[in-house]
This record gives C-alpha cells, structure tokens and sequence, in this order.
C-alpha cells in the first residue's frame, strides 16, 4: 500500500512507525501559511500582541514622504530665494543708475533747466514716486525708474545743478534713492539678529550744462 503524499515509514526498535511532514507546495503547506497568517493579524492571541503592534508602528509610513517633502521645500525655498531677493536688490540699483543717467543726459541738454524760459519754472527739485506734482523733467525722469516689485518704495527723485552759465561751469545732477526690503534681513531678525529694516539705493550721475559758453 503507498504512502500518502509527505509520509515516510521508518522503522525502529518499537516496529514500524509512519513519520509525515509537509510537502512544498501542496494544499497543507498553503494551509499551515494562512493559519500563521491569521496567527500574526489577530488580537486575541496574547503572545502576539505586542508584536502586532512593534509590527504596526515599524511598518506603518503613510504620510512620511509628504511631511519630508514639506520640511525640505520649505528649505530649499528659502535657500533659492535669498540669491534671487539679492538679485532683484541689484537689478534696482541698476535700473536706478539707468535712469539717473538718462535723465542728467535729459536735464542737460534742456535750455530751460534753470527758468530761462519766458512761462516755465525753474525745472530743478525734488519729488517722490510717481511725481506727479513735479516739474516736467521730473516726470520724465521719474518714468524711467523701475516700477512695481523692483522699486518697492519711498522712490525718490532729487534733480539739482551747481555752477552758472556766465561762468561756464554749470553741471546739472540726477539722484535717485530707492528702499528695499530684504527678505533675507527679515528671516535675521526672526534669529534675533541686528540689523536694518532696509536699504537705501542711491544712485547720482553729474553732467555738464550744455547751454553755456
């Protein structure tokens, strides 16, 4: 007569006894699996408690990539934008320096700069962004500083000469002060740093009066 599926028939001194074991992939391999598997998932075994929830605590890490994406893009958006809050601090000055620049060249080459026109005022002063109640030449200069996010605020426009033209050495002078606020000195305050609120943009270009001798 065979023996079943997994059993051996040994024999010793006590006569011939049966020894079985379970066989790689039969239906008592599978079944032992899913009694271990229920064994491991269930709540009531005592012994198992504590392992189930080691296991649980271990194995459970819903939501770990979200809270590592958040704390890393919180820092690498403040690392990317204190060199573009930088930039944008220089490319102010820049545009302040342009525009001081043109409008010295502007101021210089108009021969009623200092009133010598029958009806229009002296053209030299001082205004603020968006000068309205300026002279002309500074409206005209003043429509050439940056406006919006680049010049935050407090813009001003300050248009002076020195010299006379009898004596052929009258120059004609544009200053442009600009504030901007770092973001960057915002975050060193928050670290109890000292340091200002602002800083101050200050550009002038000196030309000479081309209506004298």
């Amino acid at each position: 007569m065979p023996e079943p599926d997994g059993c051996q028939l040994k024999t010793s001194q006590r006569g011939p006894r049966r020894k079985c074991f379970i066989v790689p992939g039969t239906i008592r391999e599978r079944a032992k699996e899913r009694w271990e598997d229920r064994m491991l998932t269930s709540t009531g075994h005592p012994r198992l408690r504590t392992a189930q929830s080691t296991m649980r605590i271990s194995c459970d890490n819903k939501g770990q990539a979200v809270v590592e994406f958040t704390l890393c893009f919180i820092l690498l958006l403040v690392i990317a934008w204190i060199p573009a809050d930088f930039g944008l601090m220089f490319y102010t000055g820049h545009l302040g320096q342009n525009a001081a620049r043109e409008g010295a060249r502007i101021a210089a080459a108009d021969p009623c700069l200092s009133g010598g026109c029958v009806g229009i005022p002296v053209q030299t002063g001082t205004c603020n962004l968006p000068c309205s109640s300026g002279s002309d030449l500074l409206q005209r200069i003043a429509n050439r500083v940056a406006n919006g996010i680049m010049s935050n605020v407090n813009t001003s426009v300050t248009l002076s000469s020195s010299g006379a033209v009898a004596t052929c050495d009258q120059q004609v002078q544009v200053q442009i002060s600009q504030d901007y606020y770092p973001f960057f000195y915002k975050i060193l305050r928050m670290m109890y740093f000292s340091v200002p609120d602002k800083v101050t943009l200050s550009r002038a270009v000196t030309m000479r009066y081309e209506h004298q001798c």
